[in-house]
């Protein structure tokens, strides 16, 4: 665990007395602290439009320059739900029309010098015309794509990946 956060100190009284607890926690031996480094939740919208499925090019690190969905994480006391439309409209500026659960799936985060694991749940989301983009700055570009013109390759996070794989596959094999 402690390899995954880079902790060093007790956050609670700074003791550098402190063990690997169980899989995913440390025990401070000074103060008997336990701390739990837990998965953390986050959130994507595969969007759908006559124009195509959307994906983005991230504008900051971890991966940036690579492909993504709109989304992110969610925060304290947020449902999944609420944190997908508060990303969108935080990052596109648009208000997602509906959204119909797919899957969740797990994914390795690594933001300087700490790793989050996560379970990102992923939506699809589809508009019946093609909505005006307004990205923001964590985005640095958004592109509309066919669904069989998607660069697999070039995609941020594995969780994106398989998710993408998957709802490829699903929607292939409903074809007639």
């Amino acid at each position: 665990m402690l390899q995954y956060t880079n902790f060093r100190y007790c956050p609670k009284c700074g003791s550098t007395d402190i063990l690997v607890h169980e899989n995913n926690g440390m025990k401070c031996v000074a103060c008997n602290c336990y701390y739990f480094h837990n998965v953390a939740s986050a959130t994507g919208a595969i969007i759908v439009s006559p124009s195509g499925i959307l994906l983005v090019k991230r504008g900051h690190e971890p991966k940036k320059g690579l492909l993504d969905v709109p989304g992110g994480f969610v925060n304290y006391k947020e449902s999944i739900e609420d944190a997908l439309l508060r990303e969108v409209k935080e990052e596109l500026d648009v208000d997602l029309p509906n959204m119909t659960y797919f899957g969740s799936f797990p994914n390795i985060y690594k933001y300087e010098k700490v790793t989050y694991f996560t379970t990102d749940a992923i939506f699809i989301c589809k508009f019946d015309t093609v909505p005006v983009l307004k990205p923001n700055i964590e985005i640095a570009e958004s592109q509309w794509f066919e669904r069989d013109e998607i660069p697999m390759d070039q995609f941020a996070f594995e969780s994106t990946r398989t998710a993408f794989a998957k709802y490829l596959s699903k929607f292939i094999h409903q074809q007639p």
